[in-house]
């Protein structure tokens, strides 16, 4: 198969995927949203404000808004209900650290190879992570478990 067919068919899969999903993908991406403003908001706060390098901005922001993205997408998102928390949270905590370790590599890359500043660099990774985030937690964090 060529390489522009290869690419229709990938297109096609994702738009299907998308209207068949789309009330999740767009809760999903709702939150997504909430929790980005609070990144943005907690990280300015840190490193304009209090004058916190932006390594440690970065960490703490990013802690603040994964709360927010958990609780968000646990409860409006998959709308999982599951008592038993402690197994989503260590597999959405799984996705978090890969998420984590690429945004700090993506924000370092471009803040000191780049010269942009750190908004940029936190925008940039946001845009890379939120659909590694989608996936793993709709195919793991957050499935329904059947009544």
């Amino acid at each position: 198969m060529n390489e522009n067919k290869m690419n229709a068919l990938i297109r096609i899969k994702l738009y299907n995927f998308i209207i068949t999903n789309k009330r999740s993908v767009l809760a999903f991406l709702s939150v997504g949203a909430l929790a980005a403003f609070v990144n943005f908001s907690i990280f300015a706060l840190c490193w304009r404000i209090i004058g916190v390098s932006y390594q440690y901005a970065v960490s703490i922001a990013y802690i603040i808004s994964v709360v927010c993205h958990f609780t968000g997408n646990r409860q409006i998102t998959f709308k999982s209900y599951d008592p038993d928390i402690f197994y989503q949270v260590l597999k959405y905590l799984t996705m978090v650290l890969t998420n984590y370790l690429i945004t700090l590599m993506i924000v370092h890359f471009v803040v000191e190879n780049l010269h942009f500043s750190p908004y940029i660099g936190i925008m940039c990774a946001i845009g890379t992570t939120v659909w590694i985030g989608y996936f793993m937690s709709k195919l793991g964090d957050f499935r329904r478990i059947a009544a």
